[in-house]
Parts: structure tokens; C-alpha cells; sequence
């Protein structure tokens, strides 16, 4: 038991670097002037962003929580024009010179948009499951329940699960085709910049000959010495400054390739990370949205047969986890959206840093 517990303290250790924190902090910075709710706990322990006091309060009507739902979950309307950085891809892709590319590295920002509003979406939901979870707490604790808890119960059971208004699947699919289309894109990068590479040793060897053949030429049929010299002479000079030239356009030709292909898979890391962390949300959102559904369930029993025993042997056996099996869940899940919504602005930053290496000039090749 001990093992366990040094296990999972070091994990919520392991999650409290300096950036997570920082969008910890960003995000309640933000809610608190969004709304009037006391201010969250200096550091991210119980990552909660609802108000404490309404855990105390017994005497709440049920259409007072329903406008206190709104109004929280309204706060988290403009959090992802906040959180999303970098967010000038316009002034980025300007600098993109193929537009096959910049229309799929548009698309990349967009899908981290959607995923960046699933983020917060997810973090309204678990606000709400936490509100929902402290009605039917209230409800147990007290032995002299009121119509009042009764009809909080009963505006619990009828509301649509917060889970459900959130759509994984169109950010798979986003993620998919754009994993799809960039590895199309790198592998046609890839293919002129080899095709690059054998015109310049064909054309170099092209060049040696066409030398060769006019020196020899010239040889045969000059009749005086000097003269043959001097033609000779001439292709032997031609020929370092063609290659010179030869050689700096295929730096600059190879360079470019080489920065688009370094954008593509910039890109491409991006979206295979994104992805793959958005199937992982989906699953742990879709555990708990079975739960909750269990829940709305129990609580609708319990309404019609009055048994406090059915709403507490619910509560206290959630899938085998009791209740603070289904609270560490819902932490969990909230700890991976502060993960995926760094996740995202880490990628965003990569991408943008290739970007504009890729808009800078190409050094000069050295002679």
C-alpha cells in the first residue's frame, strides 16, 4: 500500500514542471476574472475551478445551480483565443513558398484549434461533473433532506451528461487525413530532392565530357601550338566557373527542398503526438461518461422509490473504485487536458520555428 501511494505521489510530482504549471495557472488566472469564484489553491494539488462554497451550502435552489452552471461554463467561452499560442499562422504561412504545403500546414493550425476547444470543452464538462458530484454528496450527508435536495437530484438526473457535448471524432479525422497528406507531401519532397541530386552528378559528369570532347577537338584540328593551347585553354577555364555556379543554384535548390521537407515533418511529429494523446483523452472521457450515465440512472431509482440505500451503494461502489475511484478519474482526465493543451502550444512552436528558418535566406555555398 505504501509502494502505491509513493507511486502515485510521485507522479503528481512528475506532472508539476514549470510549464504545466504555467498553463495551470493561465487557465484559473483566467476563469477568475471571468468569474466572481474565490481564487483556485497556489499550486495545481486538487486541480478543482469551481467554487468551494457551493459544497457547503444546503439550502441552493435548483434553478439557482442551473444558472450558476451557465454562467461558469460561459467563462470558458474565450479561454482557447487565450491559451492557443502561437496564434498568427497567417503571418507564418506567408513564408511557406509551395502552396500545396502551406494549404496542408493551415489545416495543421486549424486542427490544433479544434483540439485546443475540445480542451476547454473538456474542462467546462469536469467543472460540472464535480458540481453534479456535490449535489448527491449534500444529499447523503444530510439525514434531513428537503424538496429542495430532492429537486436538485431530480434537475441532476434529467440534465444531458456534460460528456456528451464533447466530438472526438472529428479531430480524428482532422489528425488522420492531415498524417495522411503530410506523409504524401514528405514523400514528394523527398523524391525531388533525390531527383535533385542525381540531375547535379549528371550534369557534372555531362559537363567533364562536353570538356573533354571539345579539348580534343580543338586539338586535332588547330594547326599551330599556341592556338591549340589557347582553345584548350578556354574550356578549362569555362569549367570552374560552371560548376560554381552549378553548385551554389543546387545549394539553393536543395536547401529549400531540405527546409520543406524539415517543415513537413515538423508537422507531421505534431500531428502523429496530437493524435494519439486525443485518442487517449477520448477513452478515459468515454469510461466516465459511462459512469455518469450509471449515475443519472441510480438517482432516477432512487427519485421513484425514495431508498437512500440504492443512491448510496451507487455512489459508494463506482465501477469497483468507490467514490474516490471516480474523482481521481475525473483528476486524471483533467490532468491529461492540461497535458494536451501544452502538448499543443509545444508543437505549434516547433512548427513555427521551421517555418521561419525556411523564410530566411539561404547561406551561400562556400567555393
Amino acid at each position: 500500500m505504501t509502494s502505491s501511494i509513493d507511486v502515485n505521489e510521485e507522479y503528481r510530482k512528475a506532472l508539476r514542471t514549470r510549464s504545466y504549471v504555467e498553463v495551470w495557472t493561465k487557465i484559473h488566472r483566467h476563469l477568475r476574472r471571468s468569474a466572481t469564484a474565490p481564487s483556485p489553491p497556489s499550486t495545481p494539488t486538487a486541480f478543482t475551478i469551481e467554487d468551494d462554497h457551493a459544497a457547503t451550502t444546503g439550502n441552493s435552489l435548483a434553478g439557482s445551480e442551473t444558472s450558476t452552471s451557465s454562467f461558469q461554463l460561459s467563462c470558458y467561452s474565450h479561454l482557447s483565443s487565450y491559451l492557443l499560442k502561437p496564434n498568427n499562422q497567417e503571418v507564418l504561412l506567408a513564408g511557406v513558398p509551395d502552396p500545396e504545403l502551406r494549404a496542408i500546414l493551415l489545416d495543421y493550425f486549424t486542427a490544433g484549434e479544434v483540439a485546443c476547444n475540445i480542451c476547454v470543452s473538456l474542462l467546462g464538462s469536469i467543472d460540472r461533473l464535480r458540481r453534479d458530484h456535490r449535489i448527491i454528496q449534500r444529499f447523503l450527508n444530510d439525514s434531513s433532506a428537503t424538496a429542495v435536495d430532492c429537486a436538485d437530484l431530480a434537475s441532476y438526473a434529467e440534465f444531458e451528461n456534460p460528456l456528451y457535448s464533447v466530438n472526438f471524432n472529428r479531430i480524428h479525422h482532422l489528425y488522420d487525413s492531415l498524417i495522411r497528406r503530410l506523409n504524401l507531401a514528405g514523400d514528394s519532397f523527398a523524391r525531388r530532392a533525390r531527383l535533385l541530386r542525381r540531375a547535379k552528378t549528371a550534369s557534372g559528369a555531362a559537363l567533364v565530357v562536353a570538356c573533354g570532347v571539345l579539348a580534343a577537338a580543338a586539338l586535332a584540328v588547330a594547326a599551330h601550338a599556341a592556338v591549340a593551347v589557347a582553345v584548350a585553354g578556354g574550356p578549362a577555364l569555362v569549367a570552374p566557373l560552371s560548376a560554381r555556379l552549378r553548385r551554389r543554384m543546387g545549394t539553393l535548390r536543395s536547401g529549400r527542398l531540405a527546409r520543406l521537407l524539415a517543415q513537413v515533418e515538423a508537422a507531421a511529429r505534431g500531428a502523429y503526438i496530437m493524435n494519439r494523446d486525443m485518442e487517449t483523452m477520448s477513452r478515459m472521457a468515454e469510461r466516465l461518461q459511462d459512469e455518469v450515465d450509471h449515475g443519472k440512472a441510480v438517482v432516477r431509482l432512487f427519485l421513484r422509490s425514495r431508498e437512500a440505500w440504492v443512491l448510496r451503494e451507487a455512489v459508494g461502489g463506482r465501477a469497483g473504485g468507490g467514490e474516490g475511484g471516480y474523482l481521481e478519474r475525473v483528476d486524471e482526465l483533467e490532468e491529461h487536458v492540461y497535458w494536451c493543451l501544452l502538448t499543443i502550444n509545444r508543437t505549434r512552436a516547433l512548427l513555427a520555428q521551421e517555418i521561419v528558418v525556411g523564410a530566411s535566406p539561404t547561406p551561400a555555398p562556400t567555393t
